[in-house]
C-alpha cells in the first residue's frame, strides 16, 4: 500500500475576483445572448443584448439628462436678452436692478432663465465671445504675418487656466464668507470678460493702438463694476466672523475681472 505523508496536500483556495461595476447581470446576459448565437438563434441573441443595452442606458440616462437639462438652461437666451446684458456689460453704470427674479416656494430658492431675467448668467455670450476673441486675435496675427497654427492652441490654453485660476479665487473668496454659488454661474460670469476682450481688440484692429489702451481703460472699469454689483447679490449682507470686511471682499471679486482684461488683451500686432 502506498505510504501517504504526514502533510495532508490541500489545494488553494480559489481567488475570488473582484466585482465588476454593473454587477453579474451584465456577464450573464452576455453570456446567455452569446449561447444563443453558437445554437444558431442570432435573433434571441440580439434581443438579449439589446435588452442589457436598454437596461445599462436606464440606469446612467437620467443622470446624463439632469445635466444636459441644466446645461441648456444656460442657453435659455433671447435676441433681447443678448442686447440688454451687452449694454450691461459695456455700460453698467445706467442699470439699476441687480437682483435676480426668484421662482416658486422661498424655501426652495430657484431664479429664473436667462430668456425671462436680464439678471441670469448664460453660456452663450461667453461662449461667443471666446470664439470671436480668438478668431479677431488670429486675425490680427495674420494681418501682421505672425500667425501660426500654434496660435489657436496658445489663445486656449491661456484663458482655460486663467479661467480656472478666477474660479478658485471667486469659489474661496464666497467660501470664506460663508456664500456659496454654482460653478456654472461663476464660469457665466468670469466668462463675461471676452466680451471686453473683443471690444478692446476691435478699436485697436479699426483705430490704432492707442484706441486699444482707451478701450482697455473703459471695459476693465465697467467689467469690474458689473462684477461688483453682481457679487454684491451674492455675498451675504452679514459674513461671518473669520471673512474678511463684505466691502472688500466684493471689490476685490470685481478688481479680478479688471486684471484678467489686462492680463489676457494682445496688443502686439496692432
Amino acid at each position: 500500500m502506498p505510504h501517504d505523508s504526514g502533510y495532508a496536500r490541500q489545494r488553494p483556495p480559489p481567488q475570488q475576483q473582484p466585482a465588476t461595476p454593473f454587477g453579474d447581470a451584465a456577464a450573464v446576459a452576455t453570456a446567455a445572448a452569446a449561447a444563443a448565437v453558437f445554437r444558431g438563434d442570432a435573433t434571441a441573441g440580439a434581443q438579449l443584448l439589446e435588452t442589457q443595452r436598454l437596461n445599462l442606458a436606464a440606469r446612467w440616462m437620467p443622470g446624463v439628462a439632469a445635466v444636459w437639462d441644466k446645461l441648456r438652461s444656460y442657453f435659455a437666451v433671447s435676441h433681447r436678452y443678448v442686447g440688454l446684458k451687452l449694454r450691461a456689460l459695456v455700460v453698467p453704470w445706467i442699470k439699476r436692478a441687480w437682483r435676480r427674479q426668484k421662482l416658486g416656494d422661498q424655501d426652495v430658492v430657484s431664479y429664473a432663465l436667462p430668456v425671462d431675467d436680464e439678471n441670469a448668467p448664460d453660456l452663450y455670450i461667453p461662449l461667443v465671445s471666446f470664439l470671436t476673441f480668438a478668431l479677431v486675435t488670429g486675425y490680427v496675427k495674420g494681418q501682421s504675418g505672425t500667425f501660426t497654427p500654434e496660435v489657436l492652441a496658445h489663445i486656449l490654453t491661456s484663458c482655460a487656466g486663467f479661467q480656472l485660476f478666477e474660479l478658485t479665487l471667486y469659489s474661496a473668496g464666497l467660501y470664506l464668507s460663508g456664500a456659496g454659488a454654482p460653478l456654472l454661474d461663476l464660469t457665466c460670469y468670469t466668462g463675461y470678460k471676452y466680451v471686453s476682450l473683443c471690444v478692446n481688440m476691435l478699436a485697436g484692429l479699426l483705430a490704432g493702438v492707442r484706441a486699444y489702451y482707451a478701450a482697455l481703460l473703459w471695459t476693465a472699469l465697467s467689467s469690474s463694476y458689473f462684477m461688483l454689483k453682481t457679487m454684491a447679490q451674492t455675498v451675504p449682507a452679514k459674513t461671518s466672523a473669520a471673512a474678511p470686511r463684505r466691502e472688500f471682499l466684493v471689490c476685490g471679486l470685481g478688481l479680478i475681472q479688471g486684471f484678467s482684461i489686462w492680463f489676457l488683451g494682445y496688443n502686439r500686432d496692432l
